[in-house]
C-alpha cells in the first residue's frame, strides 16, 4: 500500500478506514465499518438529491474523512458541486464555506449525513478498488464550463492506474496545444480525487505538481499502480 509521508495514521477496523482524526468525521464510535449511518428513515440517496425549500434549490454540504483529512463535499439536488481538500486542517472554517456560497449564489446548510454514497466509494478507492467516481454517482458541472469542464470530463476517462500527459488530455478534449489550460483546470478543479487529475502528468513522465501537495499526487499515484489495473 502506498505511504504518503506526514499523513496522519489511518487506524483500521475489519480491513477498512475507520474515522480519521478530524473536526468533521461522520462515523459512529460503535460501529466498525466506514460509514455505516442510520438509514431508520429509509434510502437516502443524498449523493444525488438535495432537498428544495418552497421550490427553490439547496445547496448542501457535509464531510468525508480520507487519508489526508477531511474532504468537504458540496451536493445540489442534480449531484456533488464539489469535493475539496482544502489547504486548511478544518474543511469547516467559514472561508472555505463561503467560498463555496459565493460561487452558487446561496449559503450552503450542513446536512450530516449527506455524503454517505460518496464516503463510502471514498473509502473503496483508498481500499484499492479502482472506482470511476463518475460513473457512480451523478455530478454536477455548474462550477465549471467551456474547454476546462471538456478537459474535466476527458480526464474522467484515464483508466485506473494510467496516466496522459497535459497535451495529451488537450488533444483528446478537442483543443491541440491547450496544455497550459489543461494544467489549469488541474489546479481549479473543484473535484479533488474525484476526478482524478492526479493521473495527469508532465509529457517527460514526471508527476508535476498537485496544489501545494505534490507528495498527495505520489501516493495516489502509487496508490493505483500497486493495486493493479481496474476494468
Amino acid at each position: 500500500m502506498a505511504s504518503l509521508s506526514g499523513a496522519r495514521a489511518v487506524p483500521r477496523i475489519s480491513g477498512r478506514y475507520t474515522a480519521f482524526p478530524g473536526p468533521r468525521a461522520h462515523f459512529s464510535s460503535t460501529i466498525g465499518t466506514l460509514v455505516r449511518f442510520s438509514t431508520d428513515s429509509g434510502t437516502r440517496d443524498h449523493a444525488v438529491r438535495a432537498r428544495r425549500d418552497d421550490g427553490v434549490m439547496t445547496f448542501r454540504h457535509d464531510y468525508v474523512p480520507t487519508p489526508f483529512g477531511d474532504a468537504l463535499a458540496v451536493f445540489s439536488d442534480t449531484g456533488v458541486v464539489g469535493f475539496d481538500l482544502s489547504e486548511a486542517d478544518d474543511p469547516s472554517v467559514p472561508w472555505l464555506l463561503e467560498s463555496f456560497g459565493r460561487r452558487l449564489g446561496v449559503p450552503l446548510r450542513h446536512d450530516p449525513g449527506a455524503a454517505d454514497e460518496l464516503a463510502h466509494l471514498v473509502a473503496d478507492y483508498f481500499e484499492g478498488e479502482p472506482i470511476r467516481f463518475d460513473e457512480r454517482i451523478a455530478f454536477d458541472w455548474r462550477l465549471i464550463d467551456g474547454f476546462a469542464r471538456a478537459a474535466l470530463q476527458t480526464i474522467c476517462t484515464i483508466p485506473w492506474g494510467e496516466t496522459m500527459s497535459y497535451g495529451e488530455v488537450a488533444m483528446t478534449a478537442g483543443s491541440p496545444g491547450a496544455a497550459r489550460a489543461v494544467g489549469t483546470a488541474c489546479r481549479l478543479t473543484p473535484f479533488s480525487v474525484i476526478v482524478p487529475v492526479h493521473r495527469v502528468i508532465r509529457s517527460d513522465g514526471s508527476p508535476g505538481q498537485y496544489g501545494s501537495h505534490p507528495e498527495r499526487k505520489r501516493f495516489l499515484l502509487d496508490l493505483e499502480r500497486e493495486t493493479g489495473s481496474g476494468s
